[in-house]
């Protein structure tokens, strides 16, 4: 769309510069026949209005300048081509000291001013029509990106706050002991996702130590169950022990008992006899 409007604009320019061109021959025409200018500027005006009106017909390939292509004021330059060819001889030849052309040049300027007018204006209309097409592409292209903007703010918010809420939802769950529930990284090269990562990450550790304590934990209690069967054991066998010093212990009392009274009736037996 900018460059249509660039390239009407100089289609434009050009234009408006034929209209001064059409009126500047016909004050250079009288001037050169009155002699107070060369012939050489009037040439060269001429030469210039015919250049600038074959590019407006046919288009200028140097400059990238496409020919008028909206019918009207393509109707209105064919109207000036054909002036310009009666135009044309006229200008030179009342320069040349025919007055008798002064007449045909004075109404033929008004027709060539008159169909540039008309083409320019055609021109401008539609270089309007243009530009106000333009404006109003700009205006529903500007809607459209802030209505992205906003819908792209919302859905990106919807978004975040549920990978937040669940995040939430999981770190309730390590707060009362819960670690065997990790997150899905879905996206691991945005920041939520490297905070899901990091989560799971430090999920993993803290379940690794966790499990490592409670094997040490199994171990230590299988230990010392053992120790305690082992004492025990110990304790059995310490009974067993005291029960047969104690029978020992026993029958010593009952053989010293027996010993002695079989000495009190040893004694007595020898007072008898005495």
């Amino acid at each position: 769309m900018l460059f249509l409007l660039e390239r009407d604009a100089g289609q434009i320019d050009r234009a408006g510069a034929q209209r001064m061109l059409s009126q500047k021959m016909a004050k250079e025409s009288l001037l050169v026949q009155q002699g107070l200018m060369p012939v050489t500027t009037l040439q060269a005006t001429v030469q210039r209005f015919d250049q600038v009106h074959r590019q407006l017909l046919q288009g200028d390939a140097a400059t990238g300048q496409p020919a008028v292509s909206k019918p009207q004021a393509l109707a209105h330059l064919q109207a000036v081509d054909r002036l310009w060819q009666s135009y044309r001889p006229a200008v030179l030849a009342l320069a040349g000291g025919e007055l008798g052309r002064l007449g045909q040049v004075s109404s033929e300027s008004e027709a060539l001013l008159s169909e540039m007018h008309a083409a320019v204006t055609l021109m401008a209309a539609e270089n309007n029509r243009l530009a106000a097409i333009q404006r109003w592409v700009s205006l529903l292209a500007t809607l459209s990106i802030l209505l992205l903007v906003v819908l792209s703010r919302v859905c990106g918010m919807s978004w975040l706050m549920k990978q937040i809420d669940e995040l939430r939802h999981r770190l309730e769950d390590v707060s009362r002991g819960d670690f065997s529930r990790s997150l899905q990284a879905r996206y691991p090269d945005n920041e939520m996702g490297q905070i899901t990562l990091a989560y799971n990450q430090l999920l993993e550790q803290v379940g690794s130590m966790i499990r490592a304590v409670r094997l040490a934990a199994d171990e230590a209690g299988q230990q010392s169950a053992e120790m305690g069967k082992a004492a025990a054991r110990s304790a059995s066998d310490v009974q067993g022990q005291q029960a047969e010093i104690d029978q020992v212990a026993t029958a010593m009392n009952e053989m010293l008992a027996t010993s002695q009274l079989s000495m009190r009736y040893s004694q007595s037996v020898v007072w008898r006899h005495k």
